[in-house]
């Protein structure tokens, strides 16, 4: 069903809504349950004749139907040595951007995968690679690029 399609039946909901709001308050009113206040009628009117089309735009960004996938954006890293190029097992990874830097560690294939924020709002970060008898590696990355392939860091032993 398309956006305009969808903001029309909100449209007529809201009619509907307020034309009914309108009714059940004169109802109400000759039952003596309600003030005679013109003021408060048309609040409710207004009230239920909008509420229909701020659920209809909101409602999509806390559902995030907006076409953005629900799955978490991986970012796949695999750790090897320099010289041999051999999978370097239990090297920690960490993800360094804003709030708290995710760190993960590396299978026994060198591999380590982490889970980037759905919200899109991560596009740069600072990767850091450490693991034992390797010199540090640090590098800016860029989340824009393509998270589907396996990023290779080659590792030199320490001096």
């Amino acid at each position: 069903m398309g956006t305009i399609t969808i903001i029309i039946i909100a449209a007529v909901a809201g009619v509907v809504a307020g034309v009914l709001s309108n009714w059940i308050y004169d109802i109400l009113r000759g039952q003596g349950r309600l003030p005679d206040n013109p003021t408060m009628k048309r609040f409710m009117v207004v009230v239920m004749v909008f509420l229909p089309l701020i659920v209809v735009s909101v409602l999509p960004d806390l559902l995030d139907l907006n076409g953005r996938s629900a799955a978490p954006a991986l970012y796949q890293v695999r750790v090897v040595d320099a010289a041999t190029q051999a999978n370097i097992p239990n090297a920690k990874v960490m993800l360094e951007s804003t709030g708290v830097p995710q760190v993960v560690y590396t299978d026994s294939n060198g591999l380590a995968i982490i889970q980037l924020p759905t919200n899109g709002t991560l596009t740069l970060g600072r990767l850091i690679i450490d693991a034992p008898t390797y010199q540090i590696h640090t590098e800016q990355i860029d989340f824009h690029a393509s998270t589907a392939e396996v990023k290779t860091i080659q590792l030199n032993h320490s001096e």
